[in-house]
């Protein structure tokens, strides 16, 4: 590791959280630079494998990963409506993040946590001083949980667990649902709750719908800017939307506000009115196809629930 950087970590570490330096000291010797996780870091989007969005719901709303979600809700019945009455999120929501993240669990990830982070805390300048602050987030989350920091694996950007949370947000919306005096990220029942909150802290609402399809009449370049500027959070009413050209089909619920949602395929483009809601899913993953196919999903797990 890089010497002055590691040392001064470790001063801020002793000095802010009580650390203590030789155990610091032993861990950063136990690690070493990846440089698989930089590469990755740096890999450079291949413009030739575009994946459009009927490409990428297709690959997630799979067969398999339908019915392993229905499975997954029969088996965490309670769980989940215990979830829906504390935070408001539909328990197939829920469900389907999971089942879009991590295939409900079956793949996690096999990149050391502290190494990955390390590496990118001080082996990455243009993005060491976040990576610092989520390594530092990491060992406090550790800590607070009793855990053996060497023995968490998940993704090469440090996210871990069932819900693929980084440690900041670990920390801040984990949460101990099985009631066993521990918060364990590789809980389905922690991981559970640890949406929930996490949704509900970005503006769920319980009484409004997601998204809405639309029939567009007009241009819509304008309006996407629009919403692109305003860090695409629903602003329109519908009636501002319909003076555009477009028109939710659809009942709608009272009071909702939208964002214009275009998902962009080979030779079209598939357009449909989100809500807080769709935002608040868009905050668990800053993408469009993200916050839809986890809706898509949701629908066709619910769709095959018996």
């Amino acid at each position: 590791m890089a010497a002055a950087e590691v040392r001064a970590f470790i001063g801020d570490m002793q000095r802010r959280h009580g650390f203590l330096p030789e155990e610091l000291k032993k861990m950063f010797a136990r690690l070493k630079a990846n440089e698989q996780v930089i590469r990755l870091m740096d890999a450079p989007a291949d413009p030739n494998k575009k994946v459009y969005w009927k490409e990428y719901r297709k690959k997630l709303l799979k067969p398999a990963n339908i019915l392993r979600g229905v499975d997954f809700m029969k088996a965490h019945v309670a769980a989940l409506k215990r979830a829906e009455e504390s935070f408001g999120v539909p328990s197939e929501i829920i469900t389907a993040i999971l089942g879009v993240e991590t295939r409900y669990g079956a793949y996690l990830g096999n990149f050391h946590i502290a190494e990955a982070l390390a590496t990118l805390a001080f082996f990455y300048p243009r993005r060491g001083a976040e990576f610092r602050q989520e390594l530092e987030s990491f060992l406090l989350y550790v800590r607070e949980q009793g855990a053996d920091l060497l023995s968490f694996r998940g993704s090469f950007a440090g996210a871990f667990g069932m819900l693929q949370f980084l440690p900041s947000n670990a920390r801040r919306f984990a949460v101990d649902f099985d009631g066993n005096g521990r918060q364990d990220s590789f809980s389905p029942v922690d991981s559970i709750g640890s949406i929930g909150k996490f949704l509900k802290h970005y503006g769920w609402r319980r009484e409004h719908g997601i998204a809405y399809p639309v029939t567009v009449s007009g241009n819509m370049t304008p309006i996407i800017q629009n919403s692109q500027e305003n860090g695409y959070k629903p602003t329109f009413s519908q009636a501002e939307l319909a003076v555009v050209g477009v028109h939710i089909k659809g009942e709608t619920a009272a009071g909702e506000r939208y964002l214009p949602v275009d998902l962009e395929n080979r030779y079209d483009t598939e357009y449909r009115a989100g809500t807080d809601n769709f935002y608040a899913l868009t905050r668990y993953n800053k993408s469009f196809k993200y916050a839809a196919a986890v809706l898509d999903l949701s629908r066709a797990i619910r769709g095959r629930l018996k």
